[in-house]
């Protein structure tokens, strides 16, 4: 992440773009978090107040490992 980058639907750059239509979920805020697994396939969803510390997450990352 060296410069700023559009990721809300119209003109978002094309990582956002998948993230946001495979998801149904376009970022709202800073360090939104998308859990991707093996296949590419976006899995889960996370709003900025996820901490990637929280057992939530933590638990959904261990399920696909």
């Amino acid at each position: 992440m060296f410069a700023k980058s559009q990721v809300r639907k119209e003109g978002a750059d094309p990582i956002w773009k998948f993230l946001g239509e495979s998801s149904g979920t376009y970022p709202k805020w800073n360090f939104y978090k998308y859990l991707i697994n093996r296949q590419g396939e976006v899995v889960d969803v996370y709003s900025s107040f996820t901490s990637p510390d929280s057992m939530r997450f933590k638990r959904a990352v261990k399920a696909l490992l």
